[in-house]
């Protein structure tokens, strides 16, 4: 008997040796996700009427999280098969509370927003966004409802019922004069109120 906890003993201690050192390991380099898992993380938060797709997914501690190639398409829209949101690279790094976008693209407004006789409705917005803090955000040539800034950097704070957008920072490219715009933003659902303030450089289009 004593034998045999020895040798569960030292199994134990030598396994908790290996997962200590792939932990460590993660501090140098990236794991990458099974699609398997992928898939089935998708089909139990997104809803049915959404279909998410990616090319990978890659976590390490010193590198973060990374999504390559995201593609959010809606089953019910006149085009299906055109991504209704879509990025070329997304990182979060949960160290530094920091979000890192490249390629994003949001083009188009929902497709209800174009019917004809749509009309503003005076109506009470209730919803609560997830309670995530501070997260400092940049955003690298996105394409934001034509909006093409080359870079937009901003603090967001979001709690249940307000988000906050501070020290935005927006800059476009230009022949013959830097374009840049700074202000900052909050979206209130206790009081139903949208504020927002800019100031700096743009051209009218």
């Amino acid at each position: 008997m004593r034998k045999v906890v020895g040798i569960v003993w030292k199994t134990m201690k030598w396994a908790f040796i290996v997962f200590c050192v792939y932990l460590g390991s993660l501090f140098f380099r990236e794991e990458h996700l099974p699609g398997r898992w992928l898939d089935r993380v998708f089909d139990r938060y997104v809803p049915e009427n959404l279909l998410l797709q990616v090319d990978s997914v890659s976590f390490g501690f010193r590198h973060g999280i990374h999504v390559r190639n995201l593609r959010l398409y809606d089953r019910a829209a006149v085009d299906p098969l055109a991504p209704i949101i879509s990025a070329d690279v997304i990182g979060y790094y949960p160290l530094f509370n920091r979000l890192h976008v490249e390629g994003l693209k949001y083009v188009r407004l929902p497709a209800g927003y174009y019917k004809p006789g749509n009309q503003e409705r005076n109506e009470r917005v209730e919803c609560r966004f997830p309670d995530l803090g501070r997260i400092a955000v940049t955003l690298v040539r996105s394409d934001i409802l034509g909006i093409r800034p080359d870079v937009l950097t901003f603090d967001t704070v979001v709690s249940p019922t307000r988000i906050d957008f501070e020290k935005m920072h927006l800059i476009w490219p230009d022949q013959d004069a830097r374009m840049e715009v700074d202000g900052s933003c909050y979206v209130d659902l206790d009081r139903q109120e949208v504020y927002g303030e800019v100031r700096g450089l743009a051209r009218q289009a």
